[in-house]
């Protein structure tokens, strides 16, 4: 383990930068008028996405100076990823960066930690709706400290769908395609802008 730190003490580091981090999302959307800005041309980003995350990769930085962060604003290096040596943090401040811009609850900020590849530790926080989802290795996952579980669905005929759109609309037919395909092979689809969300739910 990570500097004789326990699993359950990374998850609740990352729960308390995550809640924190909401804060400033949420206080930023309220109270001030949003900043928003282009990436890759079609990206939208705001000034509050920038802010969260550096606020989330310097707080990981001073606990963690050792651990590598992969974060989407501020450390976007994808090849983070590709060392397994040493712990790494994977960090969307704001998880639904649309939505946000467009007043819509349905946001939330993301924080999984890993080591040699393997997801350990996971945080994702709703901070409009109020909802905190948190799982770690072999302790299961809660929704606001009560344990949930999967629907226990074992064909797609019994399965809820999720899905998301590229930025660029131009690559839209291949996923129009298959998503023609699967609405006759699941109970329903949905899409809510947020992936982190989709997955938790």
């Amino acid at each position: 383990m990570s500097d004789s730190v326990s699993l359950l003490e990374i998850t609740d580091f990352a729960e308390n930068l995550a809640r924190e981090a909401g804060e400033l999302i949420r206080r930023e959307r309220d109270n001030n008028a949003l900043r928003t800005d282009y990436k890759h041309q079609t990206e939208l980003v705001t000034h509050a996405d920038v802010m969260a995350d550096e606020f989330i990769t310097g707080a990981i930085r001073k606990r963690f100076p050792g651990h590598r962060i992969l974060s989407e604003e501020t450390m976007p290096d994808l090849s983070q990823a590709e060392e397994l040596d040493t712990p790494l943090w994977i960090v969307d401040p704001i998880d639904g960066t649309v939505n946000y811009a467009y007043g819509h609850p349905q946001v939330a900020v993301s924080i999984a930690y890993a080591e040699n590849g393997r997801v350990q530790a996971g945080v994702v926080h709703a901070p409009f709706p109020g909802e905190t989802f948190r799982a770690t290795r072999s302790e299961g996952a809660t929704l606001n400290n009560h344990p949930i579980r999967h629907s226990g669905a074992t064909v797609p005929r019994d399965a809820l769908f999720a899905t998301g759109f590229p930025y660029t609309k131009d690559a839209l037919e291949p996923l129009v395609k298959r998503l023609d395909a699967m609405i006759h092979q699941c109970r329903d689809l949905r899409r809510i802008g947020s992936a982190a969300l989709d997955i938790c739910w």
